[in-house]
């Protein structure tokens, strides 16, 4: 039995790291594109976007009202009709498998570093550096206190996280470590941005010194003026 839960956590897991992998690019652009437009959800926006492209994808379906008898299921117990059963069962898969693994700090976390080099440059590229600090002092903020997100932001954050305080955590060290990786950018225009970087221990005591010694969750890349 402790096998066969392994396997499936693991199968789970690699399925998850393929569609992050086939569907990642349009979502950083459409993402840094809603924080640019000053869009008050840029991330719940940019995640419906890719709930889209993934069930035209994977479920073949036209346009996204075709699944409203599956998530009016799952958000209200509604019935689906019988001819639609085995389409929502696959919907429902979907779903629970992006949300289990987002989740997993261990999942989200090397996935998230692997892809932020494309996230910085896309940044670069849109001109959106301004953009995203006040995006990520709005998100900091709710993850301190649940009550200064929006009420759609924290309903969705309950979803993924359960409030759980290592996957909070995990998040909030990743906004803190795009912060100083923005700072960095700063002295590194033209140099294609080929190194990658990883979280660990002493990085992240280096983030929560620099946000005790400027009294800023994001350092000084926040502080500079707009």
């Amino acid at each position: 039995m402790l096998l066969l839960t392994v396997t499936l956590v693991w199968a789970s897991e690699k399925l998850f790291t393929k569609l992050v992998e086939e569907f990642y690019p349009p979502v950083i652009k459409d993402f840094i594109g809603y924080v640019n437009k000053g869009e008050r959800y840029p991330l719940i926006h940019a995640i419906y976007d890719l709930r889209v492209r993934v069930f035209q994808k994977k479920l073949g379906i036209n346009k996204a009202e075709e699944t409203k008898a599956c998530s009016d299921r799952r958000n209200f117990g509604k019935e689906v009709p019988e001819d639609q059963q085995v389409f929502c069962s696959r919907y429902d898969e979907l779903i629970d498998l992006a949300r289990a693994q987002v989740a997993i700090s261990k999942v989200f976390e090397p996935l998230y570093l692997n892809y932020e080099p494309e996230l910085l440059r896309e940044i670069e590229k849109q001109k959106a550096r301004d953009a995203v600090r006040i995006w990520i002092r709005q998100k900091l903020n709710c993850l301190d206190d649940h009550f200064r997100c929006g009420r759609d932001e924290r309903g969705m954050l309950e979803r993924v996280t359960g409030f759980q305080e290592e996957t909070l955590e995990t998040y909030r060290m990743l906004l803190v470590n795009l912060c100083a990786e923005g700072e960095d950018l700063q002295h590194q225009a033209g140099d294609g941005l080929h190194r990658r970087r990883s979280i660990h221990h002493g990085q992240r005591r280096r983030a929560r010194q620099r946000d005790s010694k400027t009294g800023s969750p994001c350092g000084r890349f926040l502080d500079r003026p707009l």
